[in-house]
């Protein structure tokens, strides 16, 4: 199971009536009908691959994993923001209410998956020059 697969995260390509293909990001929704890591899906969402890199350069470059971060924020796509923070090194969203915190580690893994989907992908699409 991929990480992005274990925070409930699928990326999908959709086809437009014009035929052009997009991809995005879907998240699980819970019992409530409430969408579970609907913060993750939407920092990431419009992230081409320079942009992924760019947040996963920004994420390393306040050294999380040696030093003291205390709200790092790093932002994505729609002005969302992450933040981090360490000890423990860990990526909080904030989704107006309570936060979903998930160590730093596992959020450059999805970062690192959905930019190797969008890689992967044979034809240029709404995100290839982002």
């Amino acid at each position: 199971m991929s990480k992005s697969e274990q925070y409930h995260l699928y990326f999908l390509v959709s086809t437009r009536e014009d035929g052009s293909q997009n991809p995005y990001v879907e998240s699980d929704r819970d019992n409530t009908g409430s969408t579970i890591n609907s913060e993750i899906s939407s920092f990431i969402s419009l992230l081409g691959p320079k942009l992924t890199d760019g947040v996963i350069f920004e994420i390393y470059s306040c050294n999380p994993f040696t030093s003291i971060n205390n709200g790092y924020s790093v932002e994505g796509s729609f002005e969302e923001t992450v933040e981090i923070f360490s000890p423990p090194p860990r990526a909080v969203f904030n989704n107006g209410g309570s936060d979903v915190v998930i160590p730093v580690q596992d959020f450059i893994d999805i970062l690192y998956e959905w930019k190797n989907f969008l890689l992967s992908l044979p034809y240029k699409h709404s995100l290839s020059n982002r």
